[in-house]
């Protein structure tokens, strides 16, 4: 029987002119595919070149995904790191990732 549950991490925090809220990372699901991803699609119609870098880029996200879901979820600063810069965090995440991919 497979499993259906999705690991998530919920982060709390605020801005200085608003009220606390919540983000939530989902884990990616086995069935999304990078060629099917509508920004890429959307940013392929004027830019081939970076649509592709940002297809591998969500191709090695996809293939690393419970690697990256653990260092996510092994210390807020980490999930903070996260939200506030998501190429910096997947970097220290998944250093086995071309930095050549991150030129976007």
């Amino acid at each position: 029987m497979e499993n259906n549950k999705n690991r998530f991490v919920k982060l709390k925090t605020g801005l200085p002119e608003s009220e606390e809220f919540d983000i939530t990372f989902l884990e990616a699901t086995k069935k999304e595919v990078a060629s099917e991803n509508e920004i890429i699609k959307k940013i392929a119609e004027t830019d081939s070149k970076k649509a592709e870098k940002l297809k591998l880029l969500f191709e090695e996200l996809l293939r690393n995904n419970s690697q990256f879901f653990d260092w996510i979820e092994a210390t807020p600063e980490n999930s903070t790191l996260f939200m506030k810069d998501p190429f910096v965090a997947i970097k220290k995440a998944l250093p086995s990732i071309p930095t050549e991919l991150f030129d976007v």
